[in-house]
């Protein structure tokens, strides 16, 4: 049994309910709520004249490019609608290549991020938004260390896009290092920090 410390915070989309001291879960064998996420729509309301009705995201972009809609948040919404696109094509890739490179290793559609340290945790912890805790656990199972600096973050030939993930995969360190663990397995929660 190891401990590692994982930054939690509430998210509307995911299905767990808050975690407690004591507490015990398994990771690994559902999708966890950073993919669960991408089950859902992004859409947009769109003013028309029976009311408010929801748009689907490249719908919607469609329609004010043709000027059927306005919208005076257009750069927001459109680097939303990409970022969107770009984490899911980033998180297909980084699953396909885990099946070749390191089939044993947690997935990132099912895994629970870890950190060794609670200094680490609260590296991560900056890096979200909104509130968060940091919780300590005691964990059993499978652990992946792994360099989030190889992830896709903007556009980039799909050659470099996977050449990253495999190194991810294989745990090579990159000129911007941003170690994360990726667990899987049973995991009981004995100390809450804020």
């Amino acid at each position: 049994m190891k401990k590692l410390y994982h930054v939690t915070r509430k998210l509307p989309y995911s299905p767990h309910p808050e975690l407690i001291v004591g507490s015990q879960i398994t990771v690994g064998k559902s999708q966890n709520p950073f993919f669960g996420f991408y089950n859902g729509e992004r859409v947009y309301e769109v003013d028309t004249p029976s009311g408010k009705i929801p748009c689907k995201a490249i719908r919607f972009l469609n329609a004010v490019k043709n000027g059927e809609v306005q919208c005076p948040n257009l750069p927001q919404i459109a680097c939303e609608v990409a970022s969107h696109y770009l984490m899911l094509a980033r998180e297909l890739i980084m699953e396909e290549v885990r099946k070749d490179t390191a089939p044993d290793a947690p997935s990132r559609q099912s895994c629970m991020w870890m950190a060794r340290t609670v200094d680490d945790a609260r590296v991560w912890q900056a890096k979200l938004n909104g509130p968060s805790k940091i919780i300590e656990f005691k964990v059993d199972g499978k652990i992946h260390e792994a360099d989030a600096g190889h992830l896709l973050g903007d556009s980039e030939p799909l050659s470099v896009t996977y050449d990253r993930a495999r190194k991810y995969w294989l745990s090579e360190v990159s000129s911007k290092p941003e170690p994360e663990l990726l667990f899987s397995g049973v995991a009981e929660v004995i100390r809450i920090i804020t």
